[in-house]
């Protein structure tokens, strides 16, 4: 019997971040309340059959292929002290390494 989707994703998200996923997540928190046991990110993983943020990023990442750009969004609540960006998994590497030589991180 295979994993439920939600399951899967919460394996391949902790694969990827190099932790575990947390099978007791939101019934027991020994380790974490968060769903991937991890040493630095306290993980959240939400899988709904529709986000605003897909919708928008979908719509977004569009114009970002025609400039040959990578899409990086940023997210805030009127109010709030918080902006949150996103970025598509795969550009994980890349968005990383630009941002961190916008800060002056020489990789040289």
């Amino acid at each position: 019997m295979g994993d439920k989707a939600w399951k899967a994703l919460e394996r391949r998200v902790a694969a990827f971040l190099g932790g575990t996923r947390n099978r007791m997540s939101g019934a027991v928190d020994q380790l974490t309340a968060g769903d991937v046991v991890h040493d630095t990110f306290y993980v959240e993983i939400k899988q709904r059959s529709t986000l605003a943020l897909d919708t928008w990023m979908s719509e977004a990442y569009v114009h970002a292929v025609d400039e040959d750009k990578l899409l990086l969004m940023a997210l805030h609540r009127k109010g709030s002290k918080t902006t949150m960006l996103a970025f598509r998994q795969q550009d994980t590497e890349e968005v990383c390494v630009q941002l961190l030589t916008q800060l002056g991180w020489d990789f040289e």
